[in-house]
């Protein structure tokens, strides 16, 4: 017989970073401290950084290639600035489905762009399996509970 857990323990499990790598996901996610007290002084209201033009690489690099050049993301997708305490704390939902090089070359450059603003932000992607048509309004609502589960999680 199949054991059913309660809802929030099915979701404490092991995951995979997108090269393959194992990662204690849902555990990683509950220590980033997004309710953290730094003693950061606030990120200027316009970032230094946000001058000029963004160029955006249609290349689709392969994910060890994209976690090797934005190796300050904490698990998840996860980032935030070093030198200064963010103004505002962003959630991406991003509805998935077998379109593996275009998720790359999106993760490539939402990145950069991110970044660029001192945002701090996680990325959620959420993948539909199976045949069924895909739902991107299912999914994006499915993630819009997951997100407010992990922020939830990580207030307590």
């Amino acid at each position: 017989m199949k054991e059913i857990l309660p809802y929030n323990e099915r979701l404490i499990k092991k995951g995979e970073s997108f090269s393959g790598a194992p990662l204690p996901l849902w555990n990683s996610i509950l220590d980033w401290g997004w309710n953290s007290t730094d003693n950061l002084t606030l990120c200027p209201e316009i970032p230094p950084n946000l001058k000029g033009k963004i160029d955006v690489d249609m290349r689709s690099l392969k994910l060890e290639e994209i976690e090797e050049e934005y190796k300050d993301l904490w698990p998840g997708g996860h980032w935030r600035p070093k030198e200064c305490k963010s103004r505002q704390k962003v959630a991406i939902v991003v509805p998935y489905r077998n379109r593996e090089p275009h998720l790359r070359t999106f993760l490539h450059n939402i990145h950069r762009f991110l970044q660029k603003q001192q945002l701090d932000y996680a990325i959620f992607i959420v993948e539909q399996i199976g045949d069924f048509a895909f739902n991107k309004g299912r999914l994006t609502n499915i993630g819009v509970l997951e997100v407010t589960f992990f922020l939830w999680r990580t207030s307590a």
